[in-house]
């Protein structure tokens, strides 16, 4: 029986509209549980039922829109081949995950960028057998792709045992571009925004391969258009490894997010992968750093404060100053956060706990989309915006 993707998408919306009743019925719940009688006790037993219901029918809707991840990837070891053919080199390809089911959808989205980063490590990454010979390794090179879920994430990463980026080379090219002076140093972070950049290749000639000056920034976009992430890891005369990560499901995104209120009672979703603890601290704990505002030390180690509600109001779309800072008395609640290598403590009101949400798109509303990822409706009826990390990294730097 053949059934489109479009009524599969909008079967898992109605999905996912249940799991906003779901949080409805819970909060109903939370203001019963005051009443010790036999309709509360049935209510929560309901409830239960309708939660165990809800995960089971989330799961198997999922579980149709899943295929084989070796559809993916059984093109890359043939590409390899020809390019190793073209360049004279030896190159070995191993894959794993193929038996994986991922989302239908990233066969599509995965297939050009996943391609076209396997280019690169064949024809930049992987040297000739002479000059690997001469650095002392094996003539066979080697590139491994991997691809594997980790909690609600799906990660697929790159890796070769060639030269690494050749930093140099990716320097002249910036500087040709106007993207940096001559002289500037370059660090990883620098180099990894560089290589994401239009028009930045390091190939000597153009050919089918590579050159045209085309690629990494088409591969950046597709795969942030999945609200995914990819990073780069590069050591010289080791290798290097492109690692893309994605949410699981591309359509109607149903997540665990960790709520808090900051000031003016708004509720805020922090991404579940950037919270580290949430922990209180004294007032007259806080230090004052030059240039660097309100610090807190956690763990023996020196974090800024930043006061979410001071912040973002304003930000949200109708959201507004708060008159008060947020915990008014002695002990600040604060939740201590990551976001790319930055770490940062943020100052709340209230910690309202783990939630399923479901994500929605803020089209047509008046926020900063480099903040936030969405919004979600919670059981209250209320709105609460979902936190980016890049929103988190731009936070620290407010």
């Amino acid at each position: 029986m053949r059934v489109s993707e479009g009524s599969i998408d909008s079967f898992l919306g109605h999905v996912g509209d249940l799991v906003v009743v779901e949080e409805m019925f819970a909060y109903l719940w939370k203001k019963l549980q005051t009443r010790n009688d036999e309709v509360t006790k049935e209510f929560r037993q309901i409830l239960h039922t309708f939660s165990s219901l809800s995960d089971r029918l989330r799961t198997d809707i999922l579980a149709i829109r899943k295929v084989e991840a070796g559809v993916l990837l059984q093109k890359a070891p043939r590409i390899v081949r020809d390019i190793a053919a073209q360049a004279g080199k030896s190159i070995k390809v191993t894959c794993s995950g193929e038996a994986l089911k991922i989302d239908k959808s990233y066969i599509d989205l995965l297939d050009a960028p996943l391609l076209h980063m396997v280019r690169n490590a064949a024809d930049h990454g992987i040297e000739t057998p002479e000059k690997r010979a001469a650095a002392g390794k094996p003539g066979e090179g080697n590139i491994y792709i991997a691809l594997e879920e980790k909690e609600n994430v799906l990660e697929l990463s790159i890796r070769d045992d060639g030269n690494g980026l050749d930093y140099e080379a990716i320097a002249r090219k910036a500087v040709s571009l106007g993207l940096i002076s001559s002289g500037d140093p370059l660090t990883d972070e620098l180099v990894t925004q560089l290589i994401f950049a239009s028009g930045v290749s390091t190939a000597q000639t153009v050919s089918e391969v590579s050159g045209r000056g085309v690629g990494m920034d088409v591969v950046k976009r597709a795969v942030e258009s999945a609200k995914g992430k990819i990073s780069i890891v590069s050591v010289k005369g080791k290798g290097c490894t492109f690692s893309v990560a994605l949410p699981r499901s591309v359509s109607t995104r149903i997540l665990d997010g960790y709520l808090v209120r900051a000031c003016g009672g708004e509720v805020y979703v922090l991404p579940m992968g950037s919270v580290i603890e949430a922990f209180s601290a004294e007032r007259s704990g806080l230090s004052t750093v030059a240039g660097k505002g309100k610090m807190v030390i956690r763990h023996e180690k020196l974090m800024p404060v930043v006061a979410l509600g001071e912040k973002l109001a304003g930000r949200r779309g109708g959201g507004r100053p708060s008159s008060h800072p947020e915990n008014g008395g002695d002990r600040l609640t604060m939740v201590s956060v990551k976001a790319g290598k930055g770490m940062c403590a943020l100052m709340v009101e209230g910690i309202l706990g783990v939630q399923k949400i479901v994500a929605k798109p803020i089209a047509g509303l008046a926020v900063e989309k480099d903040l936030f990822d969405g919004a979600a409706m919670l059981g209250d009826g209320g709105v609460a915006m979902i936190i980016s990390e890049t929103g988190l990294m731009k936070l620290m730097e407010m």
